[in-house]
């Protein structure tokens, strides 16, 4: 990772009052490296430090139970999770325990070859909700809204299940807010082997609000783009959709940028 957790609790006593000044210190200390501070945040939302930080220690079963919990929680790539949860076993236990567990735990998933079951269990159940932009017994993709990241950018949340046995990349290109060109900033990203990913948590797929506004666009009422997914960036050779997704109700960017 880029972020030095040791160098952030230097810079506040060691202290973790809180996430926003968690935050601001981390951007304060590494500005340009945004995904692993959301990642590192985000495992520090669940708690999990705060125990590490009082058992000063932790076994397989235990780890696995965190890396699972995370990746319930926030949607995450369990090999993100796990990056984060190593970064916070670090910091507090040492010993490169963390890097240890998730080696094997990595090796067994591979040597058993476990598969993960699509979160809706037909095409039916499926058809019933709205946001459902693919689904295929080997990629699903869930468009979630929007999420504010920050005052000035917001998110468009995908959901994704890779239930395939090779990583895939997924892109969003031809994107449009009320059929005007938008540029999406991290407009695309990889999700390994049977596992699950979500934008949000990922600092993926993001709307600048300073482009909105020299649109004139104050509401969102209708959403274009074009879903690409490839074994690799630029090689969309599994699937390459139109997606159209209209909103019974305009939605209001100011409404947006207060949730």
């Amino acid at each position: 990772m880029g972020v030095s957790l040791s160098k952030v609790m230097g810079a506040i006593n060691g202290k973790c009052e809180n996430r926003a000044k968690l935050k601001a210190v981390m951007l304060d200390l590494y500005p340009t490296e945004i995904k692993d501070i959301n990642i590192l945040l985000s495992v520090y939302e669940t708690g999990i430090p705060d125990q590490l930080k009082i058992e000063k220690k932790i076994d397989k079963t235990q780890y696995m139970k965190y890396v699972n919990r995370i990746v319930d929680e926030y949607g995450m790539q369990e090999m993100k999770a796990m990056e984060g949860l190593n970064a916070w076993i670090d910091l507090y236990i040492g010993n490169d325990i963390g890097e240890e567990y998730s080696q094997n735990l990595l090796k067994r998933e591979i040597s058993a070859k476990q598969k993960m079951t699509i979160s809706c269990q037909n095409e039916n159940d499926v058809k019933k909700n709205g946001n459902i932009v693919l689904y295929d017994k080997s990629v699903y993709v869930e468009y979630r809204g929007f999420y504010k990241e920050s005052d000035n950018k917001l998110i468009v949340n995908l959901y994704i299940e890779n239930n395939s046995e090779k990583e895939i990349a997924v892109s969003l290109d031809n994107f449009l807010i009320n059929r005007y060109n938008i540029s999406l900033g991290n407009g695309w990203c990889k999700i390994i082997s049977h596992s699950r990913y979500l934008a949000s948590a990922n600092y993926d797929f993001l709307v600048d609000v300073e482009d909105l506004d020299l649109y004139n666009i104050s509401s969102v009422e209708e959403l274009d783009f074009t879903l690409q997914i490839g074994t690799d960036f630029c090689e969309w050779d599994i699937d390459q959709k139109n997606i159209h997704i209209p909103f019974e109700k305009a939605c209001s960017i100011k409404q947006l940028l207060k949730e």
